[in-house]
């Protein structure tokens, strides 16, 4: 099996039957891998009793097609599809993949996952803003590289944003291979949270990864300010 059916596959059974994504095999593999992190948070939620989530594109109206972002944007911009995510007794969360956040400086980052309040999401739909940081749960920078291409640049690039991120956000480094320099640095810095050989035929290290967001939903909903 490819690579690229693997992840599409992966996609296909969180988003479930009711809804197809727009990527297929053909599609570029990092798109397909930031989808494939995106599923991740998806089954998190929905490993969670009286969860409910509907698939909704930028306009309000349910999605026929899971649309993905191919490249970062706007939350406000194009029509592209999120996942809504409803608890009971909690605040409404949405899913995105693809979206620009302002983080503790205003400067603009691009988060490839992201998951935020919806009533922060709204905000910014309405009045063309971008999220800020301190309003999401959980943010992601994925990397699907070959292993010449993945280098300490792209440590040090994680590691400098994550200062620039507030701390209700937890944000991660999600990538496809590993690399003794990337990960010495990162070891070194308690405040990166990283994972590594995330793909379909690392179980073990993806089941890291799935727990991870399943603690940080967990989290959420024991919460109390994020009650109604």
């Amino acid at each position: 099996m490819t690579i690229n059916k693997a992840l599409l596959d992966q996609i296909r059974s969180a988003l479930g039957g009711s809804i197809n994504p727009n990527l297929t095999t053909r599609s570029a593999v990092f798109d397909l891998f930031e989808a494939y992190v995106f599923s991740f948070l998806v089954e998190a939620a929905k490993s969670e009793p009286n969860v409910n989530i509907d698939y909704i594109d930028t306009d309000g109206k349910k999605a026929t097609t899971f649309t993905f972002r191919t490249s970062p944007g706007q939350i406000f911009n194009g029509l592209y599809t999120h996942a809504e995510i409803t608890f009971q007794r909690k605040r409404p969360l949405e899913a995105h993949v693809g979206v620009r956040v302002s983080g503790i400086s205003k400067v603009l980052h691009e988060c490839d996952v992201l998951l935020l309040e919806k009533n922060e999401a709204e905000f910014c739909r309405n009045n063309n803003v971008s999220p800020q940081s301190s309003k999401a749960i959980l943010a992601g920078e994925c990397k699907h590289c070959s292993p010449r291409n993945f280098g300490i640049k792209l440590a040090r690039e994680f590691l400098g944003l994550t200062s620039d991120f507030s701390k209700n956000c937890k944000y991660y480094f999600i990538y496809n291979t590993t690399s003794q320099s990337v990960e010495e640095l990162l070891a070194h810095h308690k405040n990166g949270r990283w994972f590594r050989y995330v793909v379909p035929d690392h179980l073990t290290d993806v089941d890291l990864l799935k727990s991870e967001f399943r603690n940080t939903i967990k989290n959420f909903i024991a919460t109390k300010k994020y009650s109604v």
